[in-house]
């Protein structure tokens, strides 16, 4: 006799047994998260009790507003901060953090991106036409070859010859290191990086109007997307201060669904 396959109900039952091992085993990484994240809002707080710097002060309550943030995206669904760049709030000790968050899905990836993509890009950022095919080219030879470098960060586009300062500012905002694909999903994508793209689908003028609902509080007409476990973070946050004051702070995390190590940290500072 050949071998029979599992009965429905088996299968079923197996899916479930499967589905309750996830959930019990996030249940476990989410409270390992949360504790990691109440100890440093409890140490940023005793910092901010004894400093008598205000400079510091906000950099402590910028870090303190990260870690909330990130115990945000954990939370219940209708309470989870947007992942589009869209500004919001926290506050903590006093003050108050203008913050974003911005999915790493919805930008491309400066190792894995074509050349022709790359041209656009850097059209996009100002670059001089003269100088488009050439900064493209060179950065993707330094991703190939006996010699390969790939990027670590999207911070040493400095180091590429052609590079201005103009249009480094507007890469950082629309690359990334931790997509790890070719491929861009607008789902995910910034206002900055659908834009690039508006005349090659047609799709992407309802994005950009939904992203425009959503910053001015108006509901879209799809639902934004929301925080997926496995997908790569940037946050930022903003505090201002007496007499000009400010502190800003930026973090590159991972919610990788992993028990093992729940919450990936990439960069921050």
């Amino acid at each position: 006799m050949g071998h029979r396959p599992p009965a429905p109900a088996m299968r079923a039952s197996g899916r479930e047994s499967g589905m309750a091992l996830v959930v019990a085993l996030w249940g476990t990484a989410i409270l390992a998260i949360v504790t990691m994240s109440v100890l440093d809002l409890t140490r940023a707080n005793s910092r901010m009790e004894h400093s008598g710097s205000d400079a510091a002060r906000l950099g402590d309550v910028a870090d303190a507003a990260i870690n909330l943030a990130i115990l945000s995206m954990l939370g219940p669904s209708k309470t989870r901060p947007p992942v589009l760049g869209l500004p919001f709030t926290i506050t903590f000790g006093g003050s108050q953090a203008r913050m974003t968050i911005q999915d790493e899905a919805g930008k491309l990836d400066l190792n894995f991106v074509s050349v022709g993509i790359l041209e656009q890009m850097l059209a996009a950022s100002g670059l001089d036409a003269a100088q488009q095919e050439a900064v493209a080219t060179r950065i993707v030879a330094r991703r190939k070859g006996a010699d390969a470098q790939p990027f670590q960060s999207v911070s040493a586009l400095r180091d590429v010859p052609g590079i201005t300062p103009a249009a480094y500012n507007w890469l950082s905002s629309t690359l990334t290191v931790y997509a790890q694909t070719p491929y861009l999903d607008p789902t995910y994508a910034s206002t900055q990086v659908l834009q690039v793209f508006r005349t090659q689908d047609p799709s992407i003028e309802a994005r950009l109007r939904d992203r425009t609902d959503a910053a001015r509080g108006m509901p879209a007409t799809t639902p934004l997307p929301g925080v997926v476990l496995g997908h790569a973070y940037t946050i930022t946050a903003e505090v201002a201060g007496l007499r000009g004051a400010r502190a800003f702070r930026r973090a590159v995390i991972r919610l990788s669904g992993q028990s093992s190590a729940p919450l990936l940290v990439y960069e921050w500072n």
